[in-house]
This record gives structure tokens, sequence and C-alpha cells, in this order.
């Protein structure tokens, strides 16, 4: 009778130990269970895009992807930069100076230079075609230096009433230029309040014709009624077309140009 008493005793003081040793290995198969279901549900890692190199090395070849522009890897894209003045009023040159684009985009993450020219008044392409070609292409060849995307904008607010001179200039510019990722076309910067269907859209169709028989790829930036502030989605059948929107200062909802951090 002893013996069994000191028996049961003996199991008792062994019951909690025994009972710590399966919750531990109870704990140990449960974790090796969620890490092997996490083996096989969580997708493997991708590959960060680069941070590194001037920005057309990191993106690339630009394209319009459903409501947004992507890079060649497919990443969305968001570009940063400065518009020259009208360049037949620029009478300091900054947009011309590749020091000046290269520190710009050193120091600002500029990644963008628009080249505004000026089409109408005096001065500008209509009166001197050669100086206000020379200054965009000076833009362009800086652009393709440092690295940076250049839009080249045919700046007018009447451009239907030139059309055969844009068909002209931006297909020779396409036939020259077209080829580099750098490159970005605007062939109508702010049309005014006239007709989409009937003055707006005929015009983009035949610049648009006269750049893509020489470039398929980039991306070309049409411009809409009022100032580029209309919607209009109606845009045919080409392909990597964007339309604009014009604003100015604070209602782009921020500074355009954020400065590296610590600047």
């Amino acid at each position: 009778m002893g013996e069994g008493r000191s028996g049961r005793a003996h199991d008792r003081a062994e019951r909690p130990e025994a009972r710590k040793a399966l919750s531990r290995r109870a704990d140990q198969a449960a974790t090796r269970i969620a890490a092997a279901a996490d083996a096989t549900t969580t997708p493997p890692p991708t590959t960060p895009p680069p941070t590194t190199g001037t920005p057309v090395e990191r993106h690339g070849q630009l394209r319009v992807c459903g409501t947004t522009m992507c890079d060649r890897s497919g990443a969305r894209v968001q570009l940063r930069g400065i518009s020259s003045m009208w360049l037949n009023w620029e009478t300091a040159p900054y947009a011309e100076n590749l020091s000046a684009l290269t520190w710009m985009r050193d120091n600002w993450n500029l990644q963008v230079i628009r080249a505004s020219m000026g089409v109408e008044p005096a001065g500008a392409y209509l009166s001197n075609p050669g100086k206000a070609r020379a200054q965009v292409e000076t833009i362009i060849n800086n652009a393709v230096s440092a690295g940076v995307y250049v839009i080249v904008d045919w700046h007018a607010h009447e451009a239907q009433n030139n059309q055969s001179q844009a068909v002209a200039f931006f297909g020779d510019l396409a036939r020259r230029y077209g080829h580099l990722p750098n490159v970005i076309w605007e062939p109508y910067n702010e049309p005014l309040q006239v007709s989409w269907t009937n003055v707006i859209k005929p015009y983009h169709q035949a610049v648009v014709s006269a750049i893509r028989a020489a470039d398929p790829d980039n991306i070309v930036v049409l411009g809409t009624p009022t100032w580029s502030q209309a919607a209009v989605w109606n845009y045919g059948h080409f392909t990597s077309i964007s339309p604009p929107c014009s604003c100015f200062g604070s209602a782009c909802g921020g500074s355009a140009l954020p400065t590296r951090p610590g600047r």
C-alpha cells in the first residue's frame, strides 16, 4: 500500500513537466507548419527598381499604360522637371545650358525639361525658324547628354492655323531624334476654347501621323480645349497618347521639384 501511494505521488509530480514538454513540442510543430505555409503562399520578393544612374538609365523607354505612364519594366513613373520660358523671349537661356541642366538633375532631382518653342509671336518659329529649331535641338542634345527626358513643345494657342509647318517640324525631328527614349512630343501647347472634333483633333491626327511615320514608340502629349484643361479621351487609334493638364504654382498640388533629403 505504501509503495502504491508513493508511485501515485511520483506520477503526479511528473505530470506538470510532461505537460510542459508536450506544449513545447506542439509550439515547435505549429511554428514549422506556419513556416511551411508562408513558403507556399508568400510570393518571392521582386527586384526593386534601380536607384542609381540617370533618369533615362533607370526608366528607359516610356509608354502610356491605362491612365498613367510606365517605364520599360512596367513600373509607374511620374516625371518632375521644369519648362523653359517661351524660347523666343528667353533672355538668359538657362534651358540651353548643359551645366545648368546637370546641376538641376543632381540637386533638384530634375527628370525632364520642356523646350517651349514659341511659334506665333515676333521672333518665334514662324518668323525665325532657324534660330528656334537650333534652340530646341540644343535642349534635346543636352537632355541626351544629361540622361534626362525632354518634351518638345510647339508652344502655340492656335496651332491649327499653321498645321503644315507643324507637320514638317515634327516629322523632321522624329526622323532624327525619334529613336531616342529621351524624347516626348507635344504638338499643341494649350488650345483655346475651340472645337475638339472639328479643329483640334484633325490637327493632332495630321501631326501624330507625321511623328509615327518615323517614331512608333515615344509618347505624344496632345493638348485639349480650354488651355488643356478639358478632358478628352477620343484620340483615335494611335498608341502612347496622353492628355495634358495645365496648372500653375499651388494649383498643381505642391512643389514640382522636391530637393534631395537634407537640402
